[in-house]
């Protein structure tokens, strides 16, 4: 039986210490951050779950809503810290691979998606 493989994306951060609102949420290159980081996982992963402040669903369903695989896109709710969002994170995965990858970390290439899910 093939492995099950599942991306946990954080992006429930509020930004504050940048002062511009959630990173996750910040513009690259006409798309934004949450966008580049998911889309980079989605060929190699069976879903990936994303975790967001309660007021950036809807923000966040529409943005993702037009990725290529956004059916294997699923949104949580994060929590107050880091810690607490992976964790409602991990609750809510039946994955035999999990790989986590910050929102605010746009610049993932296949070759490390693959390195950490073969590791």
């Amino acid at each position: 039986m093939a492995e099950r493989v599942a991306a946990l994306v954080p992006a429930a951060g509020s930004g504050e210490r940048l002062g511009r609102g959630p990173k996750a949420f910040l513009d690259l290159g006409g798309r934004p951050l949450l966008a580049w980081s998911v889309a980079a996982l989605l060929p190699w992963v069976d879903e990936v779950v994303v975790a967001v402040p309660v007021a950036d669903l809807g923000r966040a369903a529409a943005m993702l809503a037009a990725l290529a695989g956004a059916e294997r896109v699923r949104l949580v709710v994060g929590a107050a810290s880091r810690q607490g969002t992976v964790s409602a994170l991990v609750a809510v995965v039946d994955a035999d691979v999990v790989v986590v990858h910050d929102a605010a970390r746009p610049f993932l290439d296949a070759a490390t998606v693959r390195a950490v899910i073969d590791a």
